[in-house]
């Protein structure tokens, strides 16, 4: 019974994730360019909140809370709908795609109803199965969403959510202690001044990725084919990134992000031809892994070490996010194209910092033969 819980809410938070990713930054560009990063910036915050009341209590709590506000938004809908209810909407289902994942991660491995032997292979299938879905739900969704309209694709969205989130109740996860926090890891200040100044460049550019897009020519139809092959993709690029990591060391992982990431994001600012502008943002999304399976390789190696909390780093990149949401929209203003240009430059400029990075693995993590294999 635990087992088909768990995995029947595994696959319907996949069905709505990778939808709910995007669309929603679509929707509100439709009120205003600068709803976007408003939006953008609530949903982040709200994902801060929750995330912090995942790491120091009982991690029920948030999934009661996210619950409840799911349900609010449903009923609110059911009276009357206008623009004040999509934005709403909005901003609950761009939280909740942030945010289920490690939720549902959380409550697998914290509960007491769920066998030792049963959390990893839950844990197993989510992690094989939920870029499959995601990528299934991302036409579907949006290829109803076509057809039957905005209102009741975020309607049965939210439905969704509603009910992979209700069969995560009966999971009874214990507190959170302080020791498995910190067995979380530490980010060392090197490598926290590379991913904040990182973070700031992809945030400028990833809230209006979909209405760059949009804005070059691509309809809904295409956008949704380009962000369900992006996650299909993605799921290869983290086999690839943990090759890359194991075989010549994280930096290197983190050096060809940054770098093919910067040379696509050039190629989106400079191209005439929105075909090729799509396949350089796509190319750019899927290049995430290399850096997040590094990233999270040397935090791993690090918990016994000085350094930022991973939660508090969490929060610091947040934060550069939103704010860089906002630099965005000034820029925006100007030409949409100077987004993923500006992008680009700044990621440009963390390349020297990696170097500082090298130094501190060879140095500090010398006696690591190898890194620990994690989940992608």
């Amino acid at each position: 019974m635990i087992k088909a819980l768990a995995r029947t809410s595994c696959i319907l938070m996949s069905l709505v994730v990778g939808f709910i990713s995007w669309y929603p930054l679509l929707k509100v560009f439709e009120y205003g360019v600068h709803v976007v990063p408003v939006t953008y910036a609530i949903a982040s915050t709200l994902i801060i909140i929750l995330s912090s009341m995942t790491f120091r209590g009982n991690s029920i709590i948030p999934a009661i809370v996210l619950l409840l506000t799911v349900s609010s938004v449903i009923s609110l809908g059911v009276i009357e709908y206008d623009p004040t209810w999509f934005m709403t909407s909005s901003i609950v289902l761009l939280l909740s795609s942030g945010f289920v994942g490690r939720l549902y991660e959380v409550l697998i491995l914290s509960s007491t109803r769920v066998p030792k032997s049963l959390k990893e292979k839950l844990l197993e299938f989510a992690s094989r199965w939920n870029f499959v879905f995601g990528s299934i739900g991302c036409i579907l969704l949006t290829l109803l969403l076509v057809h039957i309209g905005d209102y009741p694709v975020y309607t049965l969205s939210l439905v969704i959510l509603l009910l992979s989130i209700a069969l995560l109740l009966p999971f009874r996860p214990h507190r959170t202690s302080e020791s498995e926090i910190k067995s979380l890891g530490v980010v060392p200040k090197v490598l926290f001044n590379y991913a904040l100044l990182s973070s700031f460049a992809v945030g400028i550019i990833r809230p209006y990725i979909p209405a760059y897009l949009y804005v070059l020519g691509l309809d809904i139809v295409s956008l949704a084919l380009l962000y369900g092959f992006t996650i299909l993709i993605s799921k290869i690029i983290a086999s690839i990134a943990h090759a890359v990591v194991t075989a010549r060391g994280p930096h290197s992982s983190m050096f060809i992000r940054t770098l093919v990431a910067s040379l696509m994001l050039l190629t989106a600012a400079t191209s005439e031809e929105p075909v090729v502008s799509a396949i350089a943002i796509v190319i750019f999304l899927v290049t995430t892994p290399l850096y997040s399976s590094a990233y999270m390789m040397i935090v791993s190696r690090c918990s016994k070490l000085s350094g930022y909390s991973y939660h508090r780093a969490e929060i610091w990149y947040t934060i550069s996010s939103v704010i860089a949401g906002f630099v965005g929209l000034v820029f925006w203003l100007r030409t949409p194209r100077a987004l993923p240009l500006i992008s680009a430059l700044l990621l440009m400029l963390t390349l020297p910092m990696l170097s500082r990075v090298k130094r501190f693995i060879e140095k500090e993590l010398s006696g690591v033969e190898e890194f620990p294999r994690l989940r992608i």
